[in-house]
């Protein structure tokens, strides 16, 4: 049954990215109560832009999400169709609107995210992750086009490459659009940031024109239960490309969750996946995630961040 949305880990930080004025329990209580008749409401993690309660109606619980882009939870239940003991995607029983903001309901999932295992936690899970990853390679994906992708499949890159270059050169939308002026007052940012950018160019050649639905955010949105998969939820990131950007994503992340044992992981996903030139592109990716990453800190307001990110991408190797 659903775990709730995302729970964001970013706190909310005025001045710098517009955030949304977060619902009371009581006012979401008295609405699923006329709703649904629904008892046990609570509060689950809220973030900048999302908030999640949970729910029971008639014994089985829910989670409801507010937010302030359908398409992520459209993109959720287009998820949920590929729904498998592999690759197990909470249910979305509904998608509308409500106090002037979108909403999914969805089952609970019950489990510990990714990062919250241990050493030993990750150990007995990387095999069904990587089952998973497997399962989901085997979906088609529906729509065309490459990079976010909505509730259809469609997305507006005509290559894969051509999204990866537009994502660390562009201005950026919407809740990052200030990242460019916000990187541009760190003392050096800059200069770091576009040397990253020529770095990666000199490796894109090894990232091949793959389309698949890649979640990019799996260790803060995969739940398990003793070594198994319990539910992969919120979609909402998904892009539509090469899937190693997924294993790339965990292992770059990997220092900031001391209990993902970054080797393991790494060597047990090019023996199982079995990629062609595996160690290139998982490098390509990770030097991508940095970037991006040193973009959405920028702009969120979190300029200390960003000698840690290009601290790291620098300690990367494809090797």
């Amino acid at each position: 049954m659903i775990l709730a949305a995302n729970p964001e880990r970013t706190p909310r930080k005025a001045g710098t990215v517009e955030s949304v004025d977060h619902l009371d329990l009581q006012t979401v209580e008295t609405y699923l109560q006329h709703r649904f008749h629904a008892s046990a409401v609570g509060a689950l993690s809220s973030g900048t832009w999302s908030q999640a309660f949970v729910f029971t109606v008639n014994a089985h619980r829910f989670v409801l999400r507010f937010g302030g882009d359908r398409v992520e939870y459209e993109k959720d239940q287009l998820a949920a169709n590929w729904s498998s003991q592999a690759l197990p995607v909470p249910e979305v029983l509904e998608v509308g609107e409500a106090f002037d903001r979108h909403f999914a309901i969805s089952r609970h999932v019950d489990g510990l995210l990714l990062d919250e295992l241990d050493a030993d936690g990750w150990h007995r899970t990387i095999p069904a992750l990587l089952e998973a990853l497997g399962a989901l390679r085997d979906i088609t994906l529906p729509g065309v086009g490459y990079g976010p992708f909505n509730g259809k499949g469609e997305a507006a890159h005509a290559t894969w490459s051509s999204w990866l270059i537009a994502n660390l050169d562009g201005d950026g939308e919407g809740r990052i659009s200030s990242w460019r002026d916000s990187l541009s007052v760190v003392p050096g940012a800059m200069d770091r940031y576009e040397a990253g950018v020529e770095r990666f160019a000199e490796v894109a050649a090894a990232c091949p024109e793959l389309r698949h639905a890649t979640h990019t955010d799996l260790a803060g949105n995969t739940l398990t239960t003793d070594g198994r998969m319990s539910g992969i939820i919120d979609w909402g990131n998904a892009v539509a490309g090469d899937p190693l950007y997924d294993i790339a994503h965990l292992t770059f992340w990997a220092p900031w969750h001391p209990g993902c044992p970054e080797i393991e992981l790494r060597h047990s996903a090019a023996e199982v996946l079995g990629d062609a030139e595996f160690d290139q592109r998982v490098y390509a990716y990770e030097l991508h995630i940095s970037l991006a990453a040193q973009r959405f800190n920028a702009a969120m307001g979190r300029p200390h961040l960003l000698d840690e990110l290009t601290d790291r991408a620098d300690r990367l190797s494809p090797a």
